[in-house]
This record gives C-alpha cells, structure tokens and sequence, in this order.
C-alpha cells in the first residue's frame, strides 16, 4: 500500500512538472510579444517625430522660399534703380565735364563747400551687398535643407528596417504560436492518458483493498466453519455410536448425507455462474472505458479535420483565383499569338495562284501509299484490328482537300512543307519540355499548403504573380522567334511546293496529304503526352469547371 502511494505521488509530481513546463514558453512567448510591441511603439513614435520634424522642416523652407522671393525682387529693384543712377551719373559727369573749365574761376572756398556737400552715397555698391548676403543665406539654406532631406532618408531608411525586423518577429511569432499549439495538444493528449491511468490505478487499489477485506472476512468464516464442522463431526459420532442398533435411523443420515453432497454441487454450480457474470460485467466496463476513450479521440480527430477543411477552403480559394489569372493570361497569350500570326500573315507576299488544274484519278493501292490519319491513331493506341475505309470515302477525302488546298492558295495561305527538320523538331520538344517543366513549378507552388493569412504571405503572392507574368512573357518571346522562323521557313517550302507542282501538272499532289500526316503526327503526340503532362490535365479539369 505504501508502494501505491508513493507511485501516485510521483504522477502527481510529474504532472504538476509537465504543467511549469508548459507555462514556462508561454511566459518566454508572452516576454517576446511584448518586446516586439516596445519597439514597434518606438518605431511609431519615432515615425511621429520625424513626421513632425519634416513639416517644421516644410513651414521653414516656404518661409525662406518667400523671403528669397521679396529679396529677389528687391535685388531686381535695386539694379533697375543702379541702372538709372548709372545714366544720371553719365549725365552728371557730362555736365562735369563741361563745367570743368569753369572752376578755375570759382574761389577756393566755395569748392571746398561743394566738395563737402557732395559727398555722394553709392546706392548699386549697397545693393550689391544686400544681394550677396541673401545668396550667402540662401545657400546655407539649401546646405541646411539637403542636411535635412538626407537625415530623413536616413530615418526612413531605419523605418523600413525596423518593419522588416517587426514583420520577421511577427512571422517567429506565429511560428512559436503554432508550435506551441502543437505541444499543448500533445500536452492535453498526454493529460487524458495520465488522467485515464491515474483513475485506472485508483479502481485497481480500490478493488485490492475490497479483496483483501474480502479475503479476511472470508478466513474468519472459514475459521469458524471448521470449528462447527469439528463440533459436528463430534456430535454425528457420539450420535453414531448410540445409533448403531437404529437402522431408519442410520438410512436417514445417509439421505441427509447425499442432499447436502447435491446441495454443495449446485451451490458450485452457482457460484460459477456468478463468477462468469461478473466477469462478463468487468469486460463491459473495460469496453465501454474505451469506447469514451475511443470517442474523445473522435471528437479531437473531429476537430483538427474541421481546421484542416477550413485550410482546404482556403487553399481551393487562393487557387481558383490563381486558375483565373493563368486563363487571363493565356487567354492574352493566345490575343498576342494570333496578332503575330496575322502579322506576319499579312508581311508574307501572296503568291499569285496557278491555274486549277483538273482533279486527278485516284491512285492505285501501294505499300507506300498513306494511310488515314485515324488508323495510325488507333494503331498506336493499340488498336490493332481496323477496318479498311471504302474507296468512295477515301476519294470525296481527296476531292476535299484538293479544294481545300485550292482555296487556301487563292486566298494566299502559305502551305506547310511536307519535309519537317529534325533540329527542329528537337528545338519545339526541349521549348515544350520547358513550358512543361515552369508549369510543374507553378503548380507545386499552388499545391503548397497554406498557413494563416499574413503579410509575408501577401508579400509572396505578388512576388508569384511577377513571376508568371515573366514566365508568360518569355513565353511569348519564344513564340515570336518561333513564329518568324515557322513563316520564312513555310514561304521557301511553298516557293518549292508550287514549282514542283508546275513541273508534274497536277499528277501528283503531295501537299495536303503531307500535311494531313503531320496533323495526325501531331495528335498522335498530343494523345501521347495527355497521360504524361500535367498541363494537359489541368487543361481538362479546366474545361470540365467551365462546363459544369
């Protein structure tokens, strides 16, 4: 029993050490939080005393901007008047000059009178000044001013790290948040457990010291019972010996003998019952504790799915979203490509149509002979069993494409060669392993799953939106190059194409039907690539979205 205690104690002691541990990141976690609210309140009243540092800044630099104008246009007073008294002072000198000769004859004293009452005041020198001390004023001005305009850079400067160091300390704190979310579940999960242990326990020691109790009173019974099974055994031989000559008597023991050897057996019988139903009952118990064991897992499994479907919802969302900017996109992709096409549709020179010549006979069956488009897709999908096409279908086909071909060189379509470059070939399955391969990208970035909504996560949505759009746009270059390389190529295929034609009048026309097997070639490889490319599927649940 001492041993029990002591092993309760010791839960009760870890569990209390569990729970300071658990406090002791919240307490860390609550220290953090208010650091980072400290220095975000300095950072804004640091914004506040700048703010306020740069509109004094402001009133002072209008006032001296207003001071400058009044002196500005003193300064333009002061040289109007400097060149008026210039033009009287060349009038004065004139007269001076004229005067000269006539001072010879004034007396002395009456010079000397003149010469001390004329003493003139040079205004333009005065006015020269005053403009050079407001230049000097203005400079130091503008030196206080640009001063001012680099510590307040500066100050920004600071601003913007100390956002940075906010918004990375808020990004640690979601982090800690979350992590510490974790290990409070794991904690509460451990609680039950302990909780489910401890009551466990406490039910085993109650129904130990029940037995114990039991067990006990079970041996003083059965103390006694020896006693007065001696006692009767005493009796039933004294009773014997004086009873040897009553036979009835004798018989009658030996009846109360075999009912009490039956009574026993049933009295087993009984007790092995009601051992197997208590027995039945403990495992009910055992059952129905995990059952509630069984249902608060449910309940948290209930929850973290209810959390995890809100994370799917949103995720769906963000990427509904990104689905509609790539079709935006693609839809101004395929805007830019047809320009282009018609560009350069409309710089291809058309080339003047041969007459039509008459519509040749069919040609006879070859092992050369081309085979329909269809078949060969079938063939490579594995179908090997195919019925042959009747001859009338195969020649209203001809009849159409030789029409067709009719109408596209009188309207000035440049044919398609039925020669294909395998450089070619290589360059477009590497541009589109590539397109393939930045799609792959761009889509394990929107299967990426989502955290809370913060302003890093906006951050990073923009930084994928610039670059799908660079990604379009080198895209759209590709194709440009392409498209110019594809039209000076087709004009010298079609240049060849029409002069082989001229040479064997109409016998054979190669054209349609080359082009025909390089459509088929290219659906061939579209089917191929529909199992494999994952463009081709996100294309297809696409269209399955707008249709339904």
């Amino acid at each position: 029993m001492n041993l029990l205690n002591d092993s309760v104690c010791e839960l009760s002691a870890i569990l209390e050490g569990c729970d300071s541990d658990t406090s002791d990141p919240t307490e860390k976690e609550d220290v953090v939080v208010q650091e980072g609210l400290q220095e975000r309140d300095e950072a804004y009243r640091k914004l506040l005393e700048i703010e306020q540092f740069s509109e004094r800044l402001l009133s002072e630099f209008s006032k001296l901007e207003s001071e400058f104008e009044v002196e500005k246009t003193c300064r333009q007073q002061a040289e109007v008047y400097a060149a008026q008294m210039k033009k009287e002072n060349k009038q004065l000198k004139r007269v001076s000059m004229q005067v000269l000769p006539m001072l010879n004859k004034v007396p002395e004293d009456m010079l000397h009178l003149l010469w001390e009452n004329d003493t003139p005041s040079d205004p333009v020198h005065e006015n020269q000044q005053n403009s050079r001390d407001f230049q000097d004023t203005v400079s130091k001005l503008l030196e206080d001013n640009k001063m001012l305009n680099v510590q307040v850079e500066e100050l920004q400067s600071q601003i913007r790290h100390l956002n940075g160091q906010i918004q990375e300390e808020r990004s640690e704190k979601i982090s800690l948040q979350s992590m510490i979310e974790t290990y409070q579940r794991a904690f509460k999960k451990f609680n039950r457990v302990s909780q489910m242990v401890i009551q466990e326990y406490n039910e085993l020691v109650q129904k130990l010291e029940t037995e114990q109790d039991l067990r006990q009173h079970a041996e003083v019974f059965a103390h006694k019972m020896l006693r007065k099974q001696q006692q009767a055994n005493r009796q039933s031989m004294m009773f014997l010996k004086t009873a040897e000559s009553n036979a009835p008597l004798l018989q009658a023991l030996e009846e109360i003998a075999t009912m009490t050897k039956a009574l026993e057996d049933a009295k087993q019988e009984h007790q092995a019952k009601i051992m197997a139903l208590e027995e039945t009952q403990l495992e009910g118990k055992h059952l129905q504790e995990e059952l509630e064991i069984i249902q608060k897992a449910l309940n948290g499994t209930k929850e973290e799915k209810c959390e995890i479907e809100n994370r799917l919802r949103q995720a769906e969302k963000r990427n509904g979203a990104l689905e509609e900017k790539i079709k935006v996109l693609e839809e101004k992709l395929k805007v830019a490509e047809m320009l282009s096409s018609e560009e350069n549709n409309s710089t291809v020179v058309p080339v003047a149509p041969p007459p039509p010549p008459p519509p040749p006979p069919p040609p006879p069956p070859s092992p050369n002979s081309l085979e329909d488009p269809l078949s060969l897709i079938k063939q490579r999908r594995g179908m090997r069993e195919m019925k042959k096409p009747d001859q009338g279908n195969g020649e209203d086909g001809k009849a159409q494409a030789v029409k067709e071909m009719m109408d596209r060189i009188k309207s000035g379509v440049v044919l398609r060669s039925a020669r294909q470059d395998p450089q070619g070939q290589c360059a477009k399955a590497s541009k589109r392993k590539s397109a393939v391969n930045e799609l792959q990208g761009i889509l394990a970035l929107m299967k990426t799953p989502c955290q809370k909504p913060s302003y890093r996560n906006k951050a990073s949505q923009k930084k994928k939106d610039n670059q799908l759009e660079s990604i379009l746009q080198r895209r759209r270059k590709i194709t440009d190059v392409t498209l110019t390389a594809q039209s000076s190529s087709l004009s010298s295929a079609a240049a060849e194409t029409q002069e082989q034609a001229d040479s064997k009048e109409g016998k054979t026309l190669p054209v349609p039907w080359a082009k025909q097997n390089t459509v088929a070639e290219k659906i061939v490889m579209c089917e191929k690539q529909k199992d494999d490319s994952p463009v081709c599927k996100w294309k297809l649940k696409s269209r399955a979205q707008e249709s339904n």
